[in-house]
């Protein structure tokens, strides 16, 4: 679309820089989830309230115009709290005698919530921003 309303005589400048911002954030969005997949190997991991953040982001994409704001400060507080945790329990690990260069379940399940951390809170902020944008382009 923003392709076709660039090629007009006379380009809208608004709805065309909107489409464009809306199709940026939307393609982010789709590296953010790559990145989270990749993220996941073949054993479960430890995800805290990771999937609980995605559903309310899905949620919030798919509802309609004038839906409530993407409200997520609990759960990424409770992200954080279950990333602490985590840090708390594979100290705990080495102080047991465990080599810091071991691989262990908990060390996995570590690395893997702390780079999902970032994914999944840069994914929240610019679903917020598409979803906004797309609802202002509606109306």
């Amino acid at each position: 679309t923003a392709v076709r309303l660039a090629q007009e005589p006379a380009p809208p400048a608004e709805p065309l820089h909107g489409l464009r911002e809306a199709t940026a954030m939307a393609r982010r969005l789709r590296d953010y989830a790559a990145t989270l997949a990749a993220l996941v190997q073949e054993r479960p991991v430890s995800a805290g309230p990771i999937p609980a953040i995605l559903h309310r982001v899905a949620d919030h994409l798919d509802a309609e115009a004038g839906a409530d704001p993407l409200e997520l400060g609990d759960l990424l507080g409770e992200l954080d709290a279950h990333l602490s945790r985590l840090c708390r329990r594979r100290r705990a690990e080495i102080a047991d005698g465990a080599r810091i260069d071991a691989v262990t379940a908990l060390r996995e399940a570590l690395i893997e919530v702390a780079g999902a951390r970032h994914a999944v809170r840069a994914l929240a902020e610019d679903a917020h921003r598409l979803a906004e944008q797309g609802r202002a382009l509606i109306v």
